[in-house]
């Protein structure tokens, strides 16, 4: 059974401690994708020194962290394939609902195939490792997978995610 939850915390201090616990966790690679006003980090494997006032979204394999900025502090959404137990126990409230998670599907990078796909990233997006080097877009194992309801067959989230 997936979890969809949300959570909301005080500050960017606090924001960052939740994505360092999820992203040790994990035993694959994560990446972030931050968004301002005025740029977007592109696909980068290190999260910022700075990253206040940004929405953004952190994945990996497993499950996907949103946050955007609420007042003083952030609200977090969290999309995961497999219920865990300690999303709750961090905080995360689920959202209501049965969910359901379809089948990875390939997500598609600008210029990396010709085709005409139905959802691919811009020309001149960045996409960086840890010693913030140029990654070639198809060295990162990009999918997606739809978040619906199990009743309704509406579906409510597109996650970012690693095929496994």
């Amino acid at each position: 059974m997936s979890f969809v939850g949300f959570k909301k915390v005080s500050s960017a201090d606090e924001l960052k401690e939740l994505l360092n616990i999820y992203s040790q966790q994990s035993q694959q690679q994560s990446y972030y994708f931050l968004r301002w006003l005025d740029r977007v980090s592109g696909i980068i494997t290190n999260l910022p020194e700075d990253f206040s006032n940004s929405e953004g979204q952190f994945f990996n394999a497993e499950l996907e962290l949103r946050w955007k900025p609420e007042g003083k502090g952030y609200s977090i959404l969290l999309l995961r394939a497999n219920n865990h137990h300690q999303d709750s126990e961090l905080g995360f409230k689920e959202i209501g609902g049965e969910w359901e998670v379809s089948e990875e599907q390939n997500a598609y990078f600008y210029g990396v195939d010709e085709k005409k796909l139905p959802t691919r990233f811009p020309k001149g997006f960045i996409y960086k490792n840890q010693q913030q080097e140029n990654i070639k877009p198809k060295d990162i194992p990009l999918a997606q997978r739809n978040f619906f309801n199990k009743h309704t067959a509406t579906v409510h989230f597109v996650a970012l995610t690693l095929k496994n």
